[in-house]
């Protein structure tokens, strides 16, 4: 396929988070979160990873999937470094999705290496190009935290948030937001801006 010439499937955001739950219950079954995507990636659908040194510097972007799905790039500091867990968990779960999504549309380019896909990448058209980068968000932030177990979180957290209410009566909506968020990342183990979206994307705001 001509990259240019690329257009991203339109799929229904209804039908992506389905993908996603259908894709935990197969890996990952009843066990509760903080999912293993790691384990998965390597273990479940046999991907190796390729940590590259400033991989994210000089491309400008957390991960990359090529050799036909098989091998995933990296940053090495990040892959390296803990304190990147969170990013490096939500990358992996956002090529997964690409897997699981666009599969047929990654099959249709030509490219075995890291630089050959970078330049695929380039030649797609940028409108194009966001719309499947948008559909892996969304696969991967409903894989990671799923929607009945969010709920039960922001449920559990309900005396937490009436005491920062009484505590703060003049606090806006994020802030409380950013607030549970903040508390309840690291049972997903996501960033709290992750988790943050999550909750406008399963219209949870309500619990706030």
């Amino acid at each position: 396929m001509d990259p240019s010439q690329f257009k991203a499937p339109r799929i229904a955001f209804s039908d992506i988070r389905n993908r996603a739950d259908n894709f935990r219950n197969k890996y990952w079954g009843s066990k509760d979160v903080p999912v293993d995507i790691l384990l998965i990636a390597e273990e479940k659908l046999n991907i190796e990873f390729v940590p590259i040194m400033n991989f994210k510097a000089n491309n400008d972007i957390e991960a990359l999937l090529f050799d036909h799905g098989t091998k995933l790039a990296i940053d090495e500091k990040e892959y390296m470094d803990d304190r990147f867990l969170n990013r490096v968990r939500f990358s992996v779960a956002h090529e997964i999705a690409h897997i699981v999504l666009h599969k047929d549309l990654y099959d249709s380019f030509s490219f075995n290496t890291v630089d050959e896909w970078m330049d695929t990448l380039e030649a797609l058209p940028d409108d194009e190009y966001n719309w499947i980068e948008q559909q892996a968000n969304e696969f991967a932030g409903r894989l990671l935290i799923p929607q009945n177990r969010l709920e039960q979180s922001l449920k559990a957290i309900q005396p937490q948030i009436k005491l920062y209410k009484s505590n703060f009566p003049e606090s806006d909506p994020n802030q409380l937001k950013e607030y549970v968020s903040s508390n309840l990342c690291k049972t997903f183990g996501v960033s709290a801006s992750v988790l943050a979206k999550r909750i406008d994307k399963e219209n949870f705001v309500h619990y706030l």
